[in-house]
């Protein structure tokens, strides 16, 4: 997954911390979402699959709570990292991969 520039550059700027607002601030604003929501969230936003208003709570979520926060910047260096070893996402399998070898991993993908 390669991640467009303009959401690299948003998530960028949105990782970084914000005056700390005390944990009050992500029960009592309209309709925050949770770290379980933010999460089930990444994957889309990342691939810019998400609503303006889906955006809107991700991002305001991200602002205010520093574990979401980190856990976005160890999510976008993990990606940088794939991206770096693994340069060729649409590469197809070299013909010489053995068929039992590519059993076996389809075999532990599918559990």
């Amino acid at each position: 997954m390669i991640i467009n520039q303009r959401i690299r550059s948003s998530i960028e700027s949105l990782i970084k911390p914000m005056k700390p607002l005390g944990s009050w601030y992500l029960r009592v604003s309209p309709r925050m979402i949770t770290c379980r929501e933010f999460n089930d969230f990444v994957i889309d936003y990342t691939e810019n699959l998400l609503s303006d208003k889906q955006v809107l709570l991700f991002e305001r979520h991200m602002k205010v709570c520093p574990m979401c926060r980190n856990f976005m910047k160890t999510y976008i260096a993990t990606i940088k990292a794939g991206e770096a070893f693994f340069p060729y996402n649409d590469t197809q399998v070299p013909s010489e991969v053995p068929e039992d070898l590519l059993n076996a991993i389809r075999d532990v993908s599918d559990n």
